[in-house]
């Protein structure tokens, strides 16, 4: 739980990551806290209007129906918290809930994007795959660092806002990401 000021932001930073990436992916935010919740074990969160779409994509990915693309963007989701941290501080701690939903994924996925897409003369060593998993994980959250950068005074704008009122609506929030789109997105 927060204990100080400092480790409020910092929890609003990471929502706010969350909320600006579901946007970047077109999803629908509900809303965002920085309240804990002890009975659900969180000390902030970034909640979608509509978590079926999720759960659904889930299903997707297990039964191998998932588009690449929804499934970096899945990941990217996962991890924007810690991405954004790392942008606005220079440091970030990851959160182990949200390691644990992109590792789920991932591992959900894994065999299906690794191995079952080639011929089984051609399939890897275990070794192998965890190196290929670990490289494409590393990629994947560089690759939401080069997105979220230039979203970064949104990010920070949504968390001051969580840190005035604690809650706010996923409308409020998109306004606010809709003010600080970089200049070239507003054309």
């Amino acid at each position: 739980m927060a204990k100080t000021k400092d480790d409020e932001y910092k929890i609003a930073i990471h929502e706010a990551g969350h909320a600006v990436m579901f946007f970047l992916c077109q999803q629908s935010v509900e809303s965002i806290t920085i309240v804990p919740n002890k009975e659900r074990g969180y000390v902030g969160c970034c909640s979608l209007t509509n978590s079926i779409r999720n759960i659904t994509l889930g299903e997707r990915i297990q039964a191998r129906d998932a588009t690449v693309t929804e499934f970096k963007n899945l990941t990217r989701s996962r991890m924007a918290g810690e991405v954004a941290e790392e942008l606005v501080s220079g440091r970030c701690e990851y959160s182990w809930s949200d390691l644990r939903e992109a590792l789920s994924a991932l591992e959900s996925a894994g065999m299906f994007y690794f191995l079952e897409d080639s011929p089984p003369e051609e399939r890897f060593a275990h070794e192998e795959l965890d190196a290929r998993v670990d490289k494409w994980f590393s990629d994947i959250v560089e690759e939401t660092k080069v997105i979220m950068k230039p979203h970064i005074n949104a990010i920070k704008a949504i968390a001051d806002k969580l840190m005035q009122r604690k809650t706010i609506s996923g409308r409020l929030a998109k306004e606010i990401f809709k003010k600080h789109l970089p200049q070239e997105m507003n054309t």
